[in-house]
């Protein structure tokens, strides 16, 4: 899993499974977020980005039901580990 930092990016973090996350700032809680985002993808494949944008169209961003599992989960450091591995 690459990190890169962005500046230039239009929201403050992005997960692009296989290739990279993407994020505007260190925030220990903004990665850990992308990493959830990350398992997911690994997980859903090509399902997760159909399930995402459908979710969002229908539901809006807070109500997509992989980030509200990323936003309840964030500040907990071994949820990866406890959940995807």
């Amino acid at each position: 899993m690459r990190v890169w930092k962005v500046k230039r990016l239009w929201v403050r973090g992005m997960s692009l499974w296989p290739l990279a996350i993407l994020i505007k700032d260190d925030s220990k809680i903004l990665l850990n977020h992308e990493k959830i985002h990350w398992y997911q993808q690994k997980k859903e494949g090509l399902k997760y980005y159909i399930k995402y944008i459908i979710e969002w169209i229908k539901h809006g961003y807070r109500n997509i039901s992989y980030e509200r599992e990323a936003f309840e989960n964030q500040r907990n450091f071994n949820y990866i580990d406890e959940t995807y591995k």
